[in-house]
């Protein structure tokens, strides 16, 4: 919020302006980040001229006239205690906010009128006049107690007339000693509790908060005043639906160097690009395993608990919501262990990356010819039983382990031959029911448990082979293939995709891709 005066003596004298400059002013706040321009058109200050309503509201109109022409998008506040001039400052000058230093206790008639003209309305706290406030800082049961009971009079009313969009201010300076503005910023949040509104903290370069304290909370320096950035510690939605994080009263003598929502570099982009490639990956992962389903209803878990415990305020649910959001980071680390696995491998182990891989690793010549003499055993064993329609399961192992899957079968330790695969998978083997697990160059283990994949998706007329082989591929990054024992047809599933009716050269290209991201 910065601040423009329509008088010639006001607190500070860097924010009084004239008629020819209020339009640049405006325009340069704006610029720099201002999302509301607060006018003044009466001097508060302890010993001001009088001002009549008549020349206060002739003073908005010409100074409403240049600001409009300058920035007419801009939100404006007219600071003012008087009803009428709220009035003529809304309807006339199309003001969007009311910002009474009285909270309507200087005019009786105030809270009324602007509940009638329906737009938000700033009550700040203060004592009598702004010539008799001085001799009124005299707190008994402290300035936070003092100020929170003598706004929440102000508040009442505002709301008993009507007036749903508030936000309070404690005055800093009006009625408060130098010790009294500092306890009342250190309990800004506990003030905004509450009242559960917003908390307006005016910090102008009034003389008061540049004394210095022992124990400050506050840069003491009027030069530091400036940038001071005093954060409320809730949303407001006001009938104007503006959206607010951080309320500041500030004069513009320089530039001011703090951020704003409007300000949205390359940083930001970059942020977000991550951000969104990090959830593609996740949401990647959650659909090809089969528990895309637990992945929504988590994310409808947590925008309920939202909703219910910080928009809605509703104690009880969310108070049952937050002990399970508490504990909501472990539980989700064991429901989708694998997937975070499998996550972590892809991040680490992406095609983006694997050029450094190639620095250590030997040349594109050697890694075929090691491919090959892997890759064709495979092919002709799984040709064979093809051709004789012997049932078949065999996962090759990628970046993810396969140990717990290994010991369920019956370990093998033996290099890669195509008669010892075919032997394992005849019918009258005892290991032929399982699956044959192949890690690196070896034959692992045969006879293997695999989780059985739940999709729906997968036609009925393929058993439980396939099923397992779609399980296996959607829990790591194994590659499976399958031999039907009822067709003989192929299939081979990879990242939770399950292809049939492969030929033989199919099958040889597919295994290529295989051995030669594991060696590459």
């Amino acid at each position: 919020m910065g601040i423009i005066n329509a008088t010639p003596d006001s607190f500070y004298s860097g924010s009084r302006r004239s008629y020819s400059e209020i339009a640049a002013t405006a325009a340069e706040m704006t610029e720099h980040g201002a999302g509301i321009i607060d006018l003044g058109a009466y001097s508060s200050r302890p010993g001001a001229a009088d001002v009549s309503e008549k020349e206060e509201i002739e003073r908005i109109r010409l100074a409403m006239k240049e600001i409009r022409s300058a920035v007419p998008s801009a939100l404006v506040s007219v600071d003012t205690f008087r009803s009428e001039v709220a009035r003529i400052a809304v309807e006339e000058c199309g003001a969007d906010i009311i910002n009474d230093i009285s909270g309507g206790m200087l005019d009786k008639l105030m809270i009324q009128t602007v509940a009638s003209l329906r737009v938000p309305y700033i009550i700040m706290h203060m004592r009598g006049t702004p010539a008799t406030m001085r001799g009124l800082c005299d707190y008994p049961e402290g300035v936070t107690a003092g100020v929170v009971k003598e706004l929440s009079v102000s508040v009442s009313k505002a709301e008993e007339a009507g007036i749903c969009d508030m936000i309070i201010d404690p005055g800093l300076g009006f009625a408060k000693t130098v010790e009294q503005n500092y306890e009342l910023l250190r309990n800004t949040k506990l003030i905004g509790d509450t009242f559960n509104l917003p908390v307006l903290i005016g910090l102008s370069r009034k003389n008061r908060l540049a004394y210095p304290q022992t124990k400050p909370c506050l840069p003491q320096s009027p030069q530091t005043l400036l940038p001071f950035r005093a954060v409320r510690p809730y949303c407001v939605s006001m009938m104007l639906r503006l959206p607010v994080s951080a309320w500041m009263c500030m004069d513009f003598r320089h530039k001011p160097t703090f951020e704003t929502m409007d300000g949205f570099g390359i940083r930001d982009a970059l942020d977000i690009a991550i951000a969104a490639l990090l959830l593609y990956y996740l949401y990647r992962i959650m659909k090809e395993s089969g528990t895309i389903n637990i992945f929504f209803g988590v994310l409808a878990f947590i925008v309920v608990w939202v909703l219910a415990s910080q928009i809605l305020e509703m104690k009880l649910i969310g108070t049952i919501l937050d002990k399970f959001m508490s504990i909501g980071l472990l539980v989700l680390v064991i429901l989708f262990q694998d997937q975070i696995k499998r996550f972590l491998v892809e991040l680490g182990d992406h095609k983006r990356w694997r050029f450094l891989k190639k620095l250590f690793h030997h040349s594109r010549g050697e890694h075929e010819d090691n491919a090959r003499q892997y890759v064709l055993p495979i092919v002709y064993a799984c040709m064979s039983m093809s051709k004789s329609k012997t049932g078949a399961l065999i996962v090759i192992q990628n970046d993810i382990s396969l140990d717990n899957y290994e010991k369920s079968g019956d370990i093998i330790d033996a290099r890669i031959n195509s008669r010892l695969i075919e032997n394992i998978f005849f019918k009258n083997s005892p290991l032929h029911d399982g699956a044959m697990i192949i890690a690196g160059d070896k034959i692992v283990s045969a006879g293997c448990i695999l989780p059985v994949s739940h999709d729906r998706n997968v036609p009925r007329a393929l058993g439980l082979r396939h099923r397992s082989a779609l399980g296996i591929s959607q829990a790591t990054d194994a590659f499976a293939i399958v031999v039907s024992e009822e067709t003989g047809g192929i299939s081979v599933a990879h990242r939770g995709v399950l292809t049939t009716r492969l030929s033989s050269a199919d099958l040889e290209q597919r295994l290529f891709q295989v051995f030669h991201h594991k060696e590459g």
